[in-house]
């Protein structure tokens, strides 16, 4: 007779949710810090940065609603580290694509433009930056994908 695989609690799986949030938006900041290394007088780096910061703490969620909009679409192109497919989106169109999608106010909208951001320094970045953006995103696609998976263990 086969074994019913143990269930976490619902505490647990709430500990391993946070925790799984508060990793993707250290994913959020580390790439938002790489871009000011090579963009420190972008105004747009630095609005998203400060913008980032006022809310990182107190509604880390909305971070994640962003990234997930922006981000999972490219999960495959990340984990295989496909930069062909980085370089050739419009993140302009997705920023007004998602800015259109939110609810309220002070959602984190800017998301896209990290990625945009990224598009466009590509090219600059040496050999260690890419394999740390790459790392990053690949941990950041990794948490969405774990969100998802608690998600669904906490409705069941």
């Amino acid at each position: 007779m086969a074994k019913k695989p143990a269930t976490k609690s619902k505490q647990t799986l709430l500990n391993e949710q946070s925790d799984t949030i508060e990793s993707f938006v250290r994913g959020v900041g580390s790439l938002i810090r790489i871009l000011l290394a090579k963009n420190q007088k972008d105004e747009d780096i630095l609005e998203i940065n400060e913008k980032f910061n006022a809310v990182k703490t107190r509604i880390p969620l909305k971070i994640v609603d962003a990234g997930r909009k922006s981000m999972w679409k490219y999960a495959v192109a990340i984990s295989k580290e496909d930069e062909n497919v980085l370089l050739s989106k419009d993140f302009a169109q997705e920023y007004a694509d998602v800015k259109d999608t939110l609810k309220e106010e002070g959602e984190f909208e800017k998301f896209p433009i990290i990625l945009g951001k990224v598009k466009f320094t590509w090219r600059c970045f040496n050999k260690g930056e890419k394999a740390a953006v790459w790392e990053i995103a690949k941990g950041m696609i990794s948490d969405l994908a774990r969100l998802e998976q608690i998600n669904r263990e906490l409705k069941v």
